[in-house]
This record gives structure tokens, sequence and C-alpha cells, in this order.
């Protein structure tokens, strides 16, 4: 019952909002920025959401940080996961420098200061807990920061019991999508049930509108990090150096840290053990960690283990190890990718065109996460194949912001996919801004593209927020296309994000 008087008293009256919904962002404002950093956190509020989805990790040496996946993938050159740093490992990561030049050098945020930050601002919190075993200890932190009823949810590695909300949905949530599209917002809000509600979303700004909201009129309380502190109050962690020696021990904890270590500080002493590693040891993660340490280290004699594994075949295996053999095809192939030559280039393109389900999109994600911007004509062909495309743009669309404009190409292309990786593709396009507008624009004049197409990508320019976007936006509703959804889209009104812009219309 405290669940449903939260989210009731959630929905009163406030400045800035008198509805009864309630707006939770997956992976906070991450269409605007960065998910699970700062600016996320931060633009949520900006935006007039009521809560946040976090995800949660525990550091080794006990501090719990916000970080989505299993793997730091998505920081090129890292190895390993967020459980097996310390906490000044972890700060260290540039989590920002994938989604685009303007985002480096942003770090993980504490989970305290989190709390503390939806405290200060009354966000509700998703929590998405990742790290097994962290239930109790996250949910005692959340308690010493007085934030035990902004808790709406805790999900994850959490008790089946944990809290849950027992209120209408929408019938509509971020897997549906649609809040790229204002006037698919207004119809979901004009159809919503008169008492409390609830949805989520990826981006709040379409449904703040349509329910009228005034986040400009909201209270704010900037972030306030305490990672300094809390570092220098951590004890220095005794963890013994990893050397070339350490491949050889019996304990696989031992190796898997030795492998980690070299993916961070190569050696080429080691290229021996790892390709063995690589393609024997009978620890799986060690295999895993030996691939990623054989990127780092670069060497072409390396190929021929790596090429094996990335071609090796998942079709008949079943869960858990088709998991494992998936993991390992994706190190594998971003090894490759990462080292480069002749060689390694075959197999990705023999990846690429195996028959097998997911083979094409494994190597479009080791094309886009390590690959220079010379691989966005690969990545566009992949996602125009009528087979495979769908696929693929959900391995490789999170990562093309590292490419900056050059991944226009690749955003537009996928644009003719259904799904959330093409509505994610109009606010990515978005934040390229003016360098991408010529492109956009040709791709909303190519009559050979569907209409659905067309307008998504007009949608991009219309949340571009420039002199330049909405000089185009308005020639384009005059006279640059005759279908009348296209043109509707260049027209839609203004949103309130908008109002102080320099358009100067």
């Amino acid at each position: 019952m405290w669940a449903l008087a939260l989210l009731v008293a959630a929905s009163v009256v406030a400045p800035w909002k008198d509805d009864p919904g309630v707006i939770l962002l997956h992976r906070q404002a991450g269409m605007a920025a960065p998910e699970n950093t700062v600016p996320a956190l931060e633009a949520a509020v900006g935006q007039g959401a009521d809560g946040v989805e976090i995800d949660v990790r525990r550091t080794a040496d006990g501090v719990f940080v916000l970080y989505h996946d299993d793997w730091l993938l998505q920081e090129l050159g890292a190895g390993g996961r967020i459980e097996e740093l310390t906490l000044a490992q972890a700060l260290e990561l540039d989590i920002g420098s994938r989604w685009g030049d303007q985002w480096a050098g942003l770090s993980v945020p504490l989970l305290v200061d989190v709390l503390s930050f939806c405290r200060a601002n009354d966000l509700l919190i998703h929590l998405d807990i990742k790290t097994p075993g962290t239930y109790d200890q996250i949910m005692g932190l959340v308690d010493d920061e007085g934030c035990r009823d902004l808790v709406q949810v805790a999900g994850g590695h959490a008790p089946d019991d944990a809290h849950g909300v027992e209120v209408p949905w929408l019938g509509w949530n971020y897997l549906e999508g649609g809040e790229e599209d204002p006037s698919v917002m207004a119809e979901v809000v004009a159809n919503a049930p008169e008492g409390p509600w609830r949805c989520w979303a990826d981006d709040a700004r379409s449904l703040v509108m349509a329910l009228g909201r005034e986040p400009w009129a909201r209270d704010f309380v900037p972030y306030v990090s305490t990672a300094d502190q809390v570092l220098a109050d951590l004890p220095v962690p005794d963890r013994p150096v990893r050397t070339v020696d350490d491949l050889a021990d019996p304990d696989p904890n031992v190796r898997e840290r030795a492998c980690t270590a070299l993916a961070e500080h190569p050696d080429p002493a080691a290229l021996r053990q790892l390709v063995d590693l690589a393609a024997s040891d009978p620890d799986h993660q060690v295999r895993l960690e030996a691939c990623w340490a054989l990127g780092a280290l670069g060497d072409p004699s390396a190929v021929p283990v790596l090429s094996e594994l990335a071609l090796c075949s998942a079709e008949d295996a079943e869960m858990p190890e088709l998991a494992e053999i998936i993991y390992l095809k994706v190190a594998s192939a971003c090894a490759l990718v990462r080292i480069g030559g002749e060689d390694a280039e075959g197999t990705i393109q023999r990846l690429a065109h195996s028959g097998e389900d997911l083979d094409p999109a494994l190597a479009g994600l080791a094309l886009a996460a390590y690959g220079g911007a010379d691989v966005v004509p690969q990545i566009v062909a992949l996602l125009s194949d009528a087979e495979s495309g769908a696929d693929v743009a959900g391995f490789v669309v999170p990562h093309l912001g590292r490419f900056g404009v050059s991944a226009a190409p690749a955003y537009l292309s996928a644009l003719d996919i259904e799904g959330w990786p093409s509505r994610h593709c109009v606010f990515w396009l978005a934040q390229i801004g003016d360098e991408a507008i010529p492109e956009v624009e040709a791709f909303i004049l190519d009559d050979t593209r569907s209409n659905a197409s067309r307008r998504r990508a007009a949608l991009a320019l219309y949340w571009m927020s420039t002199p330049q976007a909405a000089t185009t936006r308005d020639r384009l509703s005059r006279d640059g296309t005759p279908a009348p959804e296209v043109r509707d889209a260049l027209v839609l009104p203004r949103p309130w994000a908008h109002d102080h812009d320099t358009e100067g219309d």
C-alpha cells in the first residue's frame, strides 16, 4: 500500500505539473546525454520526468556506482567488468566518448551521490541491481540517504517481492516507443486513464508537452559529487600486480585477472600464452579476457586462433552454452578489428556473411565498437540487409556516436528499420546537429524511401535546436516534400525545451 500511496503522492499538484501521470525515464534522459551519467540525470529533471531508472554495480572495493553492461566493451581498450575494478580504476574510465566527442571524459557516478540528487530533486527511482547479492546492502544505503520513499521499483538481482507499484500502465512503454514523435505522445496522453498512471520512456519531452507540464518552473538542485572524498577515505587495496607468469597459475581467477591486466598494459612476452588461453583454457571467462588482451596487444600472429573463435558455430547450442559461445565470438571479433590487417578483415567479412543468425550483428558490433570511421560504409551495408538488418541495428546503433558526423549515414540507414534502434537514431541524429542537416535533408527528399522512414528523418530535424535547422524545416515544409506525413513532422508545435533557443522563430 505504501507504494500506491507514493505514486499518488507523486502525481499531486506541483508548481510545474498538475496531471496524475508518472513518467519514469529508462536509463535517465539517455536520448539527450549518455546513459547512467550526471548529464543524463540532470537532463531528466530538466525534461520534466518524475523518476529515473538507474543501473547499479559494486566495485571490487565495495563502492556502488552506476553502470549498465556486464562488460567494459563500450569503453575502448578496457577488459573485464566493473566488479573487478577498484573505485579508483572505475573513475578512470571514460564512459562518455563512445557517445561523441562532446561527452568525452565523463566518469561513473557514485550511487550515494545519485541518491542525494534524487532526494534533492524529488525524483522517483527504479533500481536495476546488476551485481548479484547486493540488494540488502544497496537498500541499507538507500535508507541511510533517506530515499526509501523514492524507490518505486527494485529489479534485476532483487527479491521477487521487492518494491513494485500496482497502478495502471498506459498500455505503452519504452519498448513500444514513440516518444520521438510528439503527435504519437499526444494521442497516448489523450487516451490515458483519469486516475494515477505510469509509463516508461527513453525521452520525456514529447510526453511532457502533451501533458502541459512546465519543467522550467521546477526547482533544480545540481548534482554534487563526493567521489574524491570517498576515494580518499578508502584504504589502499592490497591487489597484487599481475604478471605474465600469472597466466600459468592453476587458479582461473588469477589467470583471468592477469589477462585483464595485460589488456590494460599489453606485454609482447605474453603473446604465446594468451593465444593458448584463448584457444583452450577450461575456464570460459579466462578465454574471454585472453581475447581482449590479444586485441590490445595487436599482434597479427594471434589472428588464426581469433578467427577460429569468431567463426565457430553457435547455431545448435543451448543456454547457457549459447551465451558463452556468443560472448567468445564477440570478444574475438573485437580483437580482430583492433588488430586489423588483411587476414583479420577477411575474417570479419566471413563472419558478416556466414549465414548464421547473429553473425552479421556480431561483425557489425565489432566494427562499430573498435573500427575507424572508414568502417561506416560496411556498417551501412549490414544495416541495409533485409534479413539481418534489424539484428545488426540492435547491436551497432548504441556504438555509433563515437564516429561523430561520420555516423550519419548509418543512423539514416537504421531509420528504415522498425523498432527501438530507429527511434533512438532520431535523437542521436539530432545530437549531431548542423553537420548532419545536408544528409538528413537528402534523406527526407528521397522518394525511394518509405514515408515512415522519411518522417523519422524529419523528426530528427525537428529535435535540432539551431537556426540552420529551423530554416531547413521551414523551407522543406513549404516546398520540399509532397508527402503529408513527412511535412507534418516539420511543422509540429515547437517543444518547451526549445522555447529559449536561438532559432529566431
